[in-house]
């Protein structure tokens, strides 16, 4: 009758949605009060922080553990960023192809001496289309990019706070 929540699985402590939401709101409290744009609604439960050394100083201080916690951890964010920048060199070499296409049907049909009602609903839909790619394909690239500087800030504060300590 209740489904169960499906139980998270959070290695090292790291739930990532929350950890990139909190990553990605850096400064929106600053932006909103002092220049007075609004931001988009924050979850009073995730903490935010004005500036990238007091996020820096939340991280170490919920995730800086011992050697052997810090190298595994380290290992799990690599893997995580490497398979982020493996989905970006896919999107794009799929995406590219995708692009030659369209625009070379679109050159096609364009080329063709006839011009009827049908060759300009084509064209329109081939705008379209092409439009389409690139705006999906940007948005992809954006979020996985995203997602790789993140881990790749992570991985960088623990290798420093290591090297420090």
């Amino acid at each position: 009758m209740f489904k169960k929540k499906k139980k998270l699985y959070m290695p090292y402590g790291f739930n990532e949605e929350v950890e990139f939401k909190i990553y990605s709101q850096i400064g929106e409290l600053y932006r909103e009060t002092v220049l007075g744009k609004n931001s988009k609604k924050q979850d009073k439960n995730i903490p935010s922080f004005n500036t990238y050394l007091e996020w820096k100083e939340y991280f170490i201080n919920k995730f800086f553990r011992s050697f052997d916690w810090n190298c595994n951890f380290t290992h799990y964010l690599n893997r995580k960023r490497r398979t982020n920048e493996k989905i970006v060199d896919l999107i794009k070499s799929v995406v590219v192809p995708i692009y030659i296409g369209e625009i070379s049907c679109l050159i096609t049909i364009y080329q063709s001496n006839e011009i009827q009602i049908s060759i300009c609903t084509e064209i329109i839909m081939l705008l379209s289309a092409i439009i389409i790619t690139v705006i999906s394909s940007f948005w992809l690239i954006h979020k996985y990019t995203s997602r790789t500087q993140f881990y790749m800030d992570c991985i960088g504060i623990i290798k420093k706070k290591y090297q420090s300590s």
